[in-house]
């Protein structure tokens, strides 16, 4: 990889101009970027230097793991009927692709078909996580370092399949407890000292990645900004005004909820950040345009200027109250004052449900577990 670098270091000097063309290299895969006014013409005279340059150095181009892509669809059709002479070819024009491990979306459509099949492909092993003769939080050890982080990678710029992830979450729920009739995966979720559920993961990752971008990148705060405001300005979920009451922020109805297609068809994302505001919404959560993350009657916090080693446990810790809303909600005998000590029943699944200190039934996981007196 380093000996290719060398050989095509002059390619970014011939390609590159500086607010117009940005060449990206990577061992073999060459990625030219055009912006701006006059981006088309530069482009072509760039991309036909491109494919001089691979065939004198001895290399053949192959024409068919090429691509055009570009996010104005009267250039797409441009170059669908371009006829490039180095190559006595046309290069086919696509609207999705792989990059760099995660699926880049050039239509602003809700395409993840790498993402997808990571998903997918993680479902073997969740069964036979199952399987294996070891204790609870050992396989929550695995599920997280093996299971997810593989299944998720890339999630954090790209569309996740909601019925993927749905079976994802109930498979790893029976993997880790087994199947009950009257089993609460949200409770479930809310006993562990990890994050697993696969809608909560890729939130925080979402939210962690957007906070890594733009510490490391201070130029990208204006853009991110933008993007918030003009979501904000269409009524998006996800995203809300400083100065509003925090008590109207309504969570996005559950998958399986009858109005949860009506809801998505009214409100599309059209990229990481809409997707970000798509998971803050599932947990009734919302981000300002000044990066302040909000919930009802919570206190907020703000992702860019936070200490970056508290930002995950917070954002863990205002899903799971979310989450014991909606179990609340869904159980009547925990529909009335409902205040859960996630704490108390980690401890509780750790070690045990007898304690003569407590001198009541506890329910968890929807079985009543009885203490001794």
């Amino acid at each position: 990889m380093l000996f290719i670098a060398i050989l095509l270091r002059p390619l970014i000097l011939l390609t590159e101009q500086p607010g117009i063309l940005v060449t990206r290299i990577l061992a073999d895969d060459i990625l030219l970027l055009g912006f701006g006014e006059g981006h088309v013409a530069a482009f072509i005279t760039a991309y036909s230097t491109m494919l001089t340059f691979i065939q004198d150095l001895g290399s053949k181009v192959a024409v068919k793991k090429s691509f055009i892509f570009s996010t104005d669809a009267a250039v797409r059709e441009f170059f669908k009927d371009y006829f490039w002479l180095p190559i006595q070819s046309k290069v086919q024009v696509i609207l999705d692709i792989r990059d760099l491990g995660t699926h880049l979306n050039i239509a602003a459509r809700h395409v993840g078909t790498t993402l997808t099949k990571r998903l997918t492909q993680a479902l073997p092993k969740v069964g036979r996580l199952g399987w294996l003769p070891i204790d609870f939080l050992a396989k929550a050890a695995i599920a997280s370092s093996s299971v997810l982080s593989a299944a998720l990678y890339g999630c954090e710029a790209a569309h996740a399949s909601e019925m993927h992830l749905t079976h994802l979450s109930s498979s790893l729920a029976n993997a880790l407890h087994g199947k009950a009739p009257r089993r609460s995966n949200d409770m479930l979720y809310n006993l562990l000292s990890v994050e697993l559920e696969p809608w909560a993961v890729v939130c925080i990752r979402r939210v962690s990645l957007l906070r890594r971008m733009m510490s490391k990148n201070p130029e990208c705060i204006d853009g991110v900004q933008f993007s918030l405001q003009n979501y904000l300005d269409r009524g998006f979920p996800g995203v809300h005004h400083e100065d509003q009451f925090l008590n109207d922020i309504t969570p996005a109805p559950r998958p399986g909820d009858p109005l949860r297609r009506r809801w998505k068809t009214e409100h599309h994302a059209f990229g990481p950040v809409g997707f970000l505001c798509y998971s803050l919404s599932h947990f009734g959560l919302a981000i300002t345009p000044s990066f302040d993350i909000l919930q009802n009657n919570e206190v907020a916090f703000n992702i860019l200027s936070m200490p970056i080693q508290y930002l995950k446990r917070l954002l863990t810790d205002a899903i799971r109250r979310q989450r014991s809303l909606f179990v609340a909600a869904e159980r009547t005998a925990l529909s009335d004052d409902f205040v859960v000590d996630h704490n108390l029943l980690r401890w509780f699944r750790r070690f045990g449900f007898s304690c003569g200190a407590l001198g009541h039934h506890v329910v968890i996981l929807g079985q009543p577990q009885t203490s001794c007196h």
